[in-house]
């Protein structure tokens, strides 16, 4: 049997490749193994030297307190407690031992005595009352770590004993504490020592994970966690280590491996150039042979078995019947060749065009789509086999007006573009423009060519231009209004609140305050509700977690109603950067509205997720990160005529409705970036959803009680506003509270007032400053004047704009805080403490 060329050089070549892979392979494994047995003794021993070296920096600490806890007089101080002796015995031994805190407890945990040598400030222990009874339950020894403000501090602890009890068998008298702060100088001191990298990587006692790439660079990684008083871990250490041993084996092995690959090429290269030199000489007889088209060169291969003898066969046989096929081949190449160019460029620019392209017989029979519009209206193309009429893609409302635009089209009118609202297989509509023409051959028309443009996009974004001019031409009215009734709510609000605070909560007066009081409250939430429409408010924003706004929102709203409330909100959400108030006023109106539309009752689903926008979502937002919420009741649902006027202002369907709240909801969330959309149906239920920008700072989730209590304080304090009531009623409180107060109506006036009083060497405390004053100098030109004379001035500024940009950034103008008109007493108060007495307690 003849072996072929063919077979020859693949069973050659198949042999090789196998053999270089094998070796490969072994290599690979030999060093893989020798490197994971090296890397783990590394590791064993680099774990004993740190344990080791832990051991002694714990050991002056440990030293300490046994040393201190078997003899008599520390048992006479537990009882005594000689503060004299324990500066004598205790503090200066703590430079001694190398410590920084030291305590001492009675038998019941009651502090004996307690210094630090670094002014930590940690007076006790914080230690859960559970631990007295458990700490020395198995040891008279205990080593623990707690977290403080200041860093981690390690504490050694022992039981008190007399000094006849070394071995401590008797009761304990008392419990001895010494603690050492690890700053970050102690931790570089261990780090030296150790030659490694040391982080305090948590506070949870994970595991510290080994990543393939560090142990590839001889990167040791090694976890040592520290325990909290209970015996769990409180945090861990990430001990990084970079083996100088394993890297120099690495090298080595990459070396190892190069030279084999080097050695490998060479070998294949030259066992090719050996293979084309045995088969470049009949190679080279079929070349000339080709190039000239005669059969000379290739007769000597005709009598060769192999391929090559059979090659030279078929060429002479290709030589005899060329002349006969060339001109016949020719001209079906030319043919061809342009038919296939004209079907290439026109498939090429239908399929690369983001456009939905379709053609039709003059029945309206689909007979071509691309395929953009099988991926738009969600067809196959045995859907397309099966014969579609062109009507089908339209809602059953337009279809009468497309058969004439059809006919138009075929007797050779221009209709130009045709606005449709286009049907898609799963029932989906989408609003499209559609371009046609003709089809014509030979001279006779036999379809119709169009292109489909989708507008969703341009409708969403004409109709929230739309909204945005309804809200600011709303705005334009409610700046101003909102202003002068906040400046009155403030004398109302303001004396209702002093006299409230002047009247006994028993007697009847003080109920009918408080009614007038909750009202005026309203009446300012429906002025906020009004400045929201207002051109240029900017919310007073922070950064929060939105669930618990959520979650007390819903409560609040739903409290005594026959609708309740399912959330599904996850830890992880993301914090947002918003104004709370705004917020609560946003999540309330939703709320709301979704138990109005229930009254049989039912269930509000309330849930929240984080998204990630891209260019190719279809909404009307910045690509990024945000907070979707979305709030779905089963009630009646909105018509679809009512769902493009929802949010304009003053529109309603209730007859006690306002027409404010989904407008202020709307403006809101716009104000914040955001966008809000709304999903409903007709007996079903309607689900609003919200869009809302992320922030971008690291926030806790612990949130501060707020302290209802009118605080008192001393100075004096210049008030600036136009309005007289306001300037009296903010007067009142302020004597009340037992500040002195001085007044003006513009900011000429107090530039002067504020001058004279720091010639007289009787400055002012505090300047409370209006924001707007018409006709005179405002807030800002004040505060940059009183800057000029006294830089640490201390200016409070105060506007019945509550969100305007001044207050969001107060700061950035030279103001030290804020109130918003009109506030009660207790706001006030808070405000000034904080400004005044807060500065005089710190100087004292």
């Amino acid at each position: 049997m003849v072996i072929r060329t063919q077979t020859k050089l693949i069973l050659l070549f198949s042999v090789l490749v196998a053999a270089f892979i094998a070796a490969s392979v072994f290599l690979t494994y030999s060093e893989r193994h020798k490197l994971n047995l090296l890397f783990q003794q590394e590791k064993n021993e680099r774990k004993i030297l740190i344990d080791r070296i832990f051991t002694l920096k714990s050991a002056s600490l440990h030293s300490f307190v046994n040393d201190y806890t078997f003899f008599d007089e520390m048992v006479q101080f537990v009882r005594t407690g000689d503060r004299k002796w324990a500066a004598e015995n205790i503090e200066t031994a703590l430079t001694t031992f190398n410590a920084n805190v030291a305590w001492v407890y009675k038998t019941d945990f009651s502090l004996v005595y307690s210094t630090d040598n670094l002014q930590l400030n940690i007076r006790e222990i914080p230690l859960p009352e559970e631990a007295h009874s458990k700490l020395f339950i198995k040891n008279h020894f205990v080593v623990f770590y707690i977290q403080t403000s200041h860093g981690l501090l390690e504490i050694h602890g022992a039981t008190i004993h007399p000094t006849s009890d070394y071995e401590r068998k008797t009761p304990a008298q008392g419990y001895f504490f010494v603690g050492r702060l690890w700053t970050k100088k102690y931790i570089d001191e261990i780090s030296n020592l150790t030659d490694s990298s040391i982080i305090i990587l948590s506070f949870e006692g994970a595991d510290i994970p080994e990543s393939p790439k560090e142990h590839k660079q001889g990167v040791i990684v090694l976890s040592r966690e520290l325990p909290g008083w209970d015996g769990n871990s409180l945090a861990t250490l990430s001990i990084r280590y970079e083996s100088y041993l394993i890297k120099e084996f690495n090298r080595s092995s990459r070396l190892q491996f190069t030279m084999f690959i080097i050695f490998a090429l060479i070998f294949l290269t030259l066992a090719f150039l050996a293979v084309m030199r045995w088969m470049s000489i009949p190679l080279g007889q079929i070349s000339r042979s080709l190039q000239t088209a005669e059969t000379g060169p290739i007769e000597s291969l005709l009598k060769n078995r192999t391929e090559f003898g059979e090659i030279a066969a078929l060429i002479g046989s290709f030589f005899a019947q060329k002349e006969n096929l060339v001109n016949e081949i020719n001209e079906r190449k030319q043919v061809e060749e342009a038919l296939r160019k004209s079907e290439e460029r026109y498939r090429e620019l239908t399929e690369l065009l983001p456009l939905t392209i379709f053609e039709m017989d003059t029945q309206g029979i689909i007979t071509f789509a691309n395929r953009y519009a099988f991926n738009t209206f969600g067809y196959a193309e045995h859907d397309l086999e099966s014969g579609m009429h062109v009507l089908q893609m339209l809602i059953p409302e337009e279809r009468n007006r497309a058969e004439e635009d059809i006919r138009r089209v075929l007797n050779e009118e221009n209709p130009g573009g045709m606005e449709y609202t286009l049907l898609k297989a799963d029932g989906g509509t989408f609003p499209a423009i559609v371009y046609v023409s003709l089809i014509i051959n030979e001279n006779k028309s036999v379809g119709v060519r169009g292109v489909v443009l989708d507008i969703t996009e341009h409708k969403i974004i004409e109709e929230e231009r739309l909204k945005t001019q309804k809200l600011e031409s709303l705005g334009v009215l409610a700046g101003g209004i909102a202003h002068d009734f906040n400046n009155l709510l403030a004398g109302i609000l303001g004396n209702i609140s002093l006299a409230k605070m002047l009247t006994k909560p028993q007697e009847e007066v003080y109920d009918i305050l408080q009614e007038a009081e909750g009202a005026s409250i309203r009446a300012r939430d429906i002025t906020r509700q009004l400045l929201t429409f207002s051109k240029g408010g900017a919310p007073v924003k922070k950064a929060i977690f939105i669930d618990s706004i959520i979650k007390d929102s819903a409560a609040f709203c739903l409290r005594g109603s026959n609708v309740k409330y399912e959330s599904s909100i996850p830890d992880t959400i993301w914090p947002l950067e918003v104004d709370e108030g705004q917020m609560v006023q946003v999540i309330n109106n939703l709320i709301i509205n979704a138990d109005q539309a229930m009254p049989q009752g039912g269930v509000i689903s309330i849930s929240a997720e984080n998204v990630t926008i891209s260019q190719d979502d279809m909404l009307p937002l910045n690509k990024g990160r945000y907070v979707k919420i979305t709030i779905e009741d089963q009630g009646a649902g909105i018509p679809r005529e009512h769902l493009q006027k929802i949010f304009d202002p003053y529109f309603s369907t209730k007859q006690k409705g306002s027409g404010l709240g989904l407008a202020t909801v709307y403006s809101i969330i716009r104000n914040h970036g955001g966008y809000i959309a709304v999903e409903s149906t007709l007996g079903i239920g309607t689900a609003f959803s919200l869009y809302l920008p992320v922030s971008e700072k690291e926030i806790s989730r612990t949130r501060s009680s707020e302290k209802e209590t009118i605080l008192f304080g001393k100075g004096k304090i210049l008030i600036m506003d136009d309005e007289e009531v306001v300037r009296q009623t903010a007067g009142r409180m302020l004597k009340h509270m037992g500040y002195t107060s001085e007044f003006c109506s513009d900011g000429s006036e107090a530039i002067l007032l504020y001058q004279k009083a720091m010639e007289s060497g009787e400055p002012y405390d505090a300047v409370l400053i209006d924001l707007t004053i018409p006709g005179g100098k405002g807030g800002k030109e004040t505060i940059e004047n009183l800057l000029k004379i006294d830089p640490h001035v201390k200016g409070i500024v105060s506007s019945g704009y509550s969100n305007d940009p001044v207050l969001a950034d107060f700061r950035e103008y030279g103001f030290a805080d804020r109130v918003a008109k009109p506030f009660k007493m207790m706001e006030l108060s808070e405000i000034l403490y904080k400004v005044v007495m807060t500065k005089g307690q710190q100087g004292d």
